[in-house]
């Protein structure tokens, strides 16, 4: 199975996305850069494909964003990696390399529309800290780190859980299809 999540800043029409992550328990995972702090709120979608190439989409999600957050979310050495070194994906050959509303902190590459990955040299021009630094800075905050876990239920079927603010993974935002 393999998964995406698309995401979109509030007010844009084009999406962005990034590869999903396996887990050894068999969940998926993915982060996000970081939105600007202009940015209020964004949606995403979880779209997956298994091995026999079904596909399932989750419902579209908003996610409201906040400035601050009195805690950071202690992050695996793996994840920790992953968080800091984002390769981020255009869907329309028209798109910036710096995803619209979101920060380039952290995005390190991007993924053409005809599936090149390229070293994201936006970013670095924008002056962008280096990725070992990045996620220091931010201290792993959970305003400014969303963590998707997916877990393939019935062949295609999808549950989506969101780490996010005070919440905890225990609930899923979506019901899984039987």
């Amino acid at each position: 199975m393999s998964g995406q999540v698309f995401f979109r800043a509030e007010g844009t029409t084009n999406e962005y996305y990034v590869d999903m992550r396996k887990a050894a328990d068999g969940t998926m995972w993915a982060y996000l850069p970081a939105p600007l702090p202009s940015t209020k709120s964004f949606t995403y979608r979880v779209v997956t494909l298994d091995s026999a190439g079904r596909r399932a989409s989750s419902p579209l999600m908003t996610v409201s964003t906040a400035a601050s957050c009195p805690s950071a979310v202690p992050v695996a050495s793996t994840e920790k990696a992953a968080a800091t070194s984002i390769a981020i994906g255009l869907t329309s050959n028209s798109q910036q390399a710096v995803p619209t509303g979101f920060e380039c902190k952290d995005v390190v590459s991007y993924i053409t529309v005809a599936g090149e990955m390229k070293p994201n040299d936006e970013c670095r021009k924008a002056g962008a800290p280096p990725a070992a630094t990045a996620a220091e800075e931010v201290g792993m905050k959970r305003d400014t780190m969303l963590a998707l876990l997916l877990i393939g239920i019935g062949g295609a079927g999808v549950a989506i859980y969101q780490h996010n603010q005070d919440e905890s993974p225990s609930k899923p935002v979506s019901p899984a299809r039987p």
